[in-house]
Order: C-alpha cells, then sequence, then structure tokens
C-alpha cells in the first residue's frame, strides 16, 4: 500500500462529508477509520463510508451527479457475497487526489445492511473527530458483518485484531450477542459460526 499522507486524508474526508452533505445523508464512517474508533488502529489510504443509496436507480443517480460535480473519478464496484456466492453492486470507488473513497451501498443481497448500519449509528449517537470533522460510526456487529461480506483475506485479518483489541480490554463479552446478532440477521448462520472460528483464532494468537 503505498502512502499517503494526512493532507491527503483530510481533504478526502472533505470530500466525503460534502458528498454526504449534498445527499443530504449523515456521514457515517467504515473500514479502517471505524476500526480505529473500536480500539484497533492500522495504516489506511482509504475513507471508507456508508450510505444508503443503490446503485442504478434515483438514489445512486443522484450520488453519481453529486460526485461529478465536485470533480471526483467515479467507478461503481461489484462483489461476490461471502456465504450465498451471488454477484451484486458493491458500491462506488471515488478518487480524491491520491486517496480513495469508499462508499459503501452493498444494496443487491444484502440490501437491508447498510440502511441499518446508517440508522444505529445515529441513533447511538457514536460519533468521532476525524480531521476536524466530526463524523458517526458503523457499530462493532455492522463494521464486522460488512468485512464478512467482503471476505478478503485483509478483512478477516482485521476482525481477528479487532476481536483480539476487545477481548483484551475485557469488551468481547458484551459485544458478542450485538455483533453475532446482526451477522447472523444479514448473512445467516453460516457467519454467525465464523464469527465463533475467528475468535479461537484471537484467542490462540493471543495466547501464543
Amino acid at each position: 500500500m503505498n502512502a499517503v499522507s494526512v493532507i491527503d486524508l483530510t481533504n478526502a474526508t472533505e470530500q466525503a462529508v460534502v458528498l454526504s452533505g449534498a445527499l443530504e445523508q449523515p456521514t457515517v464512517v467504515a473500514g479502517a477509520l471505524a476500526m480505529a474508533a473500536h480500539g484497533y488502529r492500522r495504516e489506511t489510504s482509504d475513507v471508507d463510508i456508508v450510505l444508503a443509496v443503490v446503485v442504478g436507480d434515483p438514489s445512486g443517480d443522484a450520488l453519481e451527479s453529486a460526485a461529478q460535480e465536485m470533480g471526483l473519478t467515479l467507478r461503481a464496484k461489484t462483489y461476490e457475497v461471502a456465504f450465498t456466492g451471488r454477484h451484486g453492486f458493491g458500491g462506488y470507488d471515488l478518487r480524491a487526489g491520491d486517496v480513495r473513497i469508499n462508499v459503501l451501498t452493498l444494496d443487491r443481497d444484502v440490501p437491508a445492511l447498510v440502511p441499518e448500519a446508517v440508522k444505529k449509528a445515529v441513533d447511538s449517537d457514536r460519533r468521532m473527530v476525524l480531521f476536524g470533522h466530526d463524523v458517526f460510526v458503523v457499530s462493532l456487529g455492522h463494521l464486522i458483518a460488512m468485512k464478512l461480506v467482503a471476505e478478503r483475506k485483509k478483512d478477516i485479518a482485521d476482525i481477528v485484531e479487532l476481536i483480539k483489541v476487545r477481548l483484551e480490554a475485557g469488551q468481547w463479552a458484551d459485544d458478542r450477542a450485538e455483533v453475532k446478532e446482526v451477522v447472523k440477521r444479514h448473512l445467516g448462520w453460516y457467519a454467525a459460526r465464523k464469527v465463533d472460528d475467528l475468535v479461537l483464532a484471537a484467542r490462540s494468537e493471543l495466547s501464543g
């Protein structure tokens, strides 16, 4: 991963806030920035936000228009949903300078995940100050569910690191029920069992 500057991330965050505002939606962060809010910090070159829009319908068209007016390059992404094998749209990849803004929509095979993540973040009023902007943060359960959907090696590794941090802080006992409930509701029992497997991996790494 190429190193990016604080200025790059600051500019990308500013663009993400403006884009959310243009759609009259709150700025809700996910990805590595949300992981930091939940206790695990790692280097990132991305600003991940979640927006309750659907690729290909009027809400998605509005996002595309707003991004183009802001001078952002835009590409719709596809993904294969973990545990189902079906294909759908994974959102938008926007470019702001050297930093990518990922807009997560996940609107085909797990249609309720992003709208629920946005609502939960706002209703619980979980916030962080990100480069001078007051933004909302997805819950741990929704963050882990999104990473299970992506199912890349780095996303699975991120989940293990998040669980390790929460275990060491004595917080996982309180987290477990909420995380598994969110994951099971959106991705099914197999994914919920996968969480338990990752907890075992986290405990093993801590004891080793």
